[in-house]
């Protein structure tokens, strides 16, 4: 009796947290107008009467079961008005918000680029509350540990890239990178095309199977461009992205400059140039990124190191004041 009244206690649970999130319509796909509903009156309660709720939100482009966020919309913490949603008429506690005039224009994805879930999270005004779940799967997605919602989208015929993960990566020189796509299913035909700075070229093709690779051999660095395009149960698809490849140099060596100390070094005679100076002994390389390289590694950003080895430092020109306020720098250890 006790085995029962658990199983059945276990249900009511599942079927009560599932509930928390609706996206009509079900298996609403990329070219769908839909509408996700949150039910702030499930999970932790966070939101549970709230005057306003807001929804950080993005999409998840690279594979089905993807985490990183692309294309997000929403300022964290802000009452802005992006990503604010709307009361249900007649109910305390749930929220809606319309992709419109499908997910793929209101996100402002490219033709050709999967979407493969929709990643929120949703907050109060302020940010400072959080409605969420419990970490697991669901039945319309996800739920990460960080609380980070993963709602899945209809990709019943998909093409996507298995590898190299994420955007960037550090290579050595004659270093291999292995380029790998698949397809949801078996394909009457696919191919890979690269594009180094001239224009797509394609590299390989199949007639059969569900994935493809190639071997690259980059002889420098470069923001690579990777197509795959397939025809996968009659339907032609089209993906791509962009990769950006670091081939890892030794730094040049020279002495701090005069004046300088650790941390950032404004230049009291030219409010457009820093100096950051960092205390990375140990540390193979470092790159400086920020606003002024997009949040994006730079070849001509990385940084110089110290004859003892223990300082690496870089000189900034050309910044603006609102991005001469926001610096970072960015570490790869050996």
């Amino acid at each position: 009796m006790r085995l029962f009244i658990f199983t059945a206690l276990f249900l009511s649970i599942s079927s009560f947290t599932v509930a928390q999130i609706t996206l009509n319509p079900t298996g609403a796909a990329a070219e769908d107008a839909a509408t996700l509903t949150f039910d702030a009156s499930l999970g932790n309660k966070e939101l549970l009467g709230a005057t306003k709720v807001y929804m950080h939100h993005g999409v998840v482009t690279d594979n089905i079961s993807g985490i990183q966020w692309k294309y997000v919309k929403g300022n964290w913490g802000k009452d802005d008005g992006i990503g604010e949603m709307t009361k249900v008429s007649g109910e305390a506690n749930k929220w809606q918000i319309t992709f419109s005039p499908n997910i793929r224009a209101y996100f402002g994805v490219p033709a050709g680029t999967n979407i493969f879930r929709i990643s929120c999270v949703f907050r109060s005004a302020d940010g400072s509350k959080k409605g969420s779940l419990l970490q697991g799967d669901y039945g319309w997605g996800s739920v990460a540990a960080n609380g980070d919602f993963y709602i899945n989208l209809n990709n019943d015929n998909y093409i996507g890239f298995k590898s190299p993960a994420g955007d960037e990566g550090f290579f050595e020189q004659g270093q291999e990178i292995s380029i790998q796509g698949e397809a949801s299913s078996a394909v009457s035909n696919m191919k890979l095309w690269l594009d180094e700075g001239a224009g797509y070229v394609e590299k390989v093709a199949v007639t059969t199977g569900t994935t493809i690779d190639y071997s690259y051999v980059p002889s420098n660095s470069l923001n690579l461009g990777i197509k795959l395009t397939a025809i996968v149960n009659g339907v032609n698809l089209e993906t791509t992205k962009k990769y950006n490849i670091i081939i890892k140099k030794a730094p040049i060596v020279a002495p701090l400059p005069a004046g300088v100390t650790s941390g950032v070094n404004y230049d009291a005679a030219d409010p457009t140039k820093v100096t950051l100076v960092l205390l990375a002994p140990f540390k193979e390389f470092v790159y400086a990124v920020g606003d002024f390289s997009d949040w994006k590694v730079a070849e001509g950003n990385q940084m110089k190191r110290t004859p003892d080895g223990e300082y690496y430092w870089i000189v900034l020109n050309g910044l603006t004041p609102q991005n001469n306020t926001c610096i970072n720098t960015g570490l790869m250890a050996n």
